[in-house]
């Protein structure tokens, strides 16, 4: 419950507000496996297949008589042996008491054919499931290489059961307190006993071996896996995004597509493209390192060598709006203030590997762009194809980036309510503005973010609520919240 709640302005772009909570929970660390939040969470043998409510093995294509072209999940059938293995953790100083560990389950039942546990990951990799075989998430033991202890989902259909671990649990069935661990979520099983999805995993936060390392210069990632534009809009044309990357697509009727639908780009003619960012300035990024990448895969951007565009309308009318054989695809720097491009990148590769492109303040002012001026990352592709077919495929940003010239910000309006452990915040804004939300238990350290890419709605202000315990806000009396 909220104790008490004092708000405080400041004429910069910074402001802060305070209040003071009552939440309970040992485990502060919540890994949902939503699409395209794996959390840090990597694929090590089979594939994955993440759906809204968790992660299970996944079908690759001619995998388990998948012919369809596209990974798809492995329900209840034959698939490469899986397992998605979690970051580094150690519970040498977790809470003594209550849950540390926490793992819920959906689907059927994960050995019910009472079958030994996997020794280790080797036990695993290397074949397909079978009518005997488990899904179950094991402890592996960095320093030994084998599984200390293994868990199931014991409900043979939904819900699924929860293992709710202690220290005590934990201990008890083999696990190391000095020892680093990873968990290992695996599936060996063809599905004669139905599929099994781990749904959620909670943890205590002591349990990460060491303190998540400060983020790098380039702590934002827009990486335009579908349904997540991260604010970027087509201006011109129309955009496809896919699971790896953004690129131009094709509206009915346009490049000799009669398919009723818009489709990607690839290789063909389409009305020119330009796909625009939120506003940005660099005028206080890091002196050091990188703090704009970007990668690009496909084809080479500007094989041709033509000119550089001088601004968006150059784009917008060239070949009367369709993309023609001399085209470019790249990466213009938009001076909001001028209208004009400063500075244009490119894919150098004709090829379908991955370029990337890092470019520090001083690569950026020697290129033309200002510190003093406000600009929108375009997109550009006004090319058939001859070159082939450019994606961006993901920006990486400083967020001291994020929005234009800096103007003071107040927080109108803040609400909590503890039924739902809701936070509403209202603060002025500008559209199209991106924000960043962050958060300290002490106004020293100011590292951790509830939203790290809020784009300022229509009007003169933006309100976003969020739930604190998501956000690993858990067992605090205070938290201080800054808009940025």
């Amino acid at each position: 419950m909220i104790k008490n709640f004092i708000k405080l302005v400041t004429e910069s772009l910074t402001v802060f507000a305070f209040f003071s909570i009552t939440t309970h929970a040992e485990v502060s660390v919540f890994w949902d496996f939503s699409p395209g939040n794996e959390n840090g969470w990597t694929t090590v043998n089979g594939v994955s297949w993440l759906d809204g409510n968790g992660v299970e093995a996944g079908q690759a294509n001619g995998v388990g008589g998948n012919a369809t072209g596209n990974t798809r999940k492995g329900h209840d059938g034959a698939h490469t042996n899986f397992i998605y293995r979690s970051p580094t953790i150690s519970f040498g100083s977790v809470d003594a008491t209550g849950p540390v560990l926490e793992i819920d389950w959906i689907g059927g039942g994960g050995n019910q054919d009472g079958i030994p546990n996997p020794a280790n990951p080797a036990a695993i990799i290397g074949g397909s499931s079978t009518a005997g075989g488990s899904k179950g998430v094991a402890l592996l033991n960095l320093t030994t290489g084998d599984y200390d202890a293994v868990y199931y989902n014991t409900n043979n259909g939904n819900p699924g059961v929860t293992n709710s671990l202690t220290l005590t649990d934990l201990t008890t069935a083999g696990v190391s307190t000095t020892d680093d661990y990873q968990l290992d979520f695996f599936d060996t099983d063809d599905g004669s006993w139905g599929w099994t999805r781990m749904s959620e995993v909670r943890l205590d936060s002591a349990a990460f071996s060491a303190p998540p390392p400060p983020p790098s210069e380039t702590d934002i990632t827009w990486d335009f896996s579908f349904g997540n534009e991260h604010g970027w809009t087509a201006v011109n044309g129309v955009s496809w995004l896919s699971d790896n990357g953004v690129e131009a697509g094709q509206e009915d009727g346009v490049g000799g597509n009669d398919t009723g639908n818009t489709r990607n780009g690839h290789d063909g003619a389409h009305v020119n493209f330009i796909y625009r960012s939120p506003v940005l300035n660099f005028a206080a990024v890091s002196d050091s390192g990188a703090v704009i990448e970007f990668d690009f895969e496909g084809g080479a951007g500007n094989q041709d060598v033509v000119t550089d565009p001088l601004n968006p309308e150059a784009i917008i009318t060239s070949g009367i709006g369709i993309t023609s054989a001399v085209g470019q695809k790249g990466l213009g720097f938009l001076n909001l203030v001028t209208g004009e491009y400063d500075a244009v990148y490119y894919d150098s590769t004709n090829g379908g590997g991955v370029e990337s492109i890092s470019l520090s303040k001083s690569d950026l002012i020697a290129a033309g762009i200002s510190m003093g001026d406000s600009y929108q990352l375009d997109f550009l592709d006004n090319d058939d194809g001859s070159w082939g077919w450019t994606r961006l495929k993901e920006v990486r940003l400083d967020s001291t980036a994020l929005g234009g010239t800096p103007t003071s910000i107040e927080i109108t309006n803040i609400e909590y309510s503890p039924v739902d452990d809701l936070l509403t915040l209202t603060w002025n804004s500008r559209e199209g503005v991106a924000y960043v939300i962050k958060y300290s238990h002490d106004m020293i350290d100011w590292s951790a973010d509830i939203d790290d890419s809020v784009i300022g709605d229509a009007g003169t202000e933006t309100t976003r609520s969020y739930s604190l315990n998501a956000a690993g806000i858990v067992d605090r009396e205070k938290v201080f919240i800054r808009v940025e």
